[in-house]
């Protein structure tokens, strides 16, 4: 009787645990700009949205713009 009675318990620490493992991993910390309130700014040579703490930031033509690499930076400058 006792034995059984640990046998369940046991059996419902591990449901408890399991449950608890696959909600985290569900729902867990995401690392995406839109959830942690970072703000995106778009590289105008390829288009992409890039966190604006990660961007190379120039200045063309008094306007200020936001790469996300040296490469598009300078494919930017050849084409203007």
């Amino acid at each position: 009787m006792i034995v059984r009675a640990i046998i369940y318990l046991l059996l419902i620490i591990m449901a408890v645990r399991l449950f608890k493992s696959i909600k985290s991993s569900m729902g867990g910390k995401e690392n995406t700009a839109s959830t942690s309130g970072e703000e995106m700014v778009k590289d105008p040579n390829c288009d992409t949205y890039i966190p604006k703490a990660d961007a190379i930031k120039k200045k063309v033509g008094g306007e200020t713009l936001f790469f996300c690499s040296q490469k598009c930076l300078d494919e930017y400058r050849n084409k203007n």
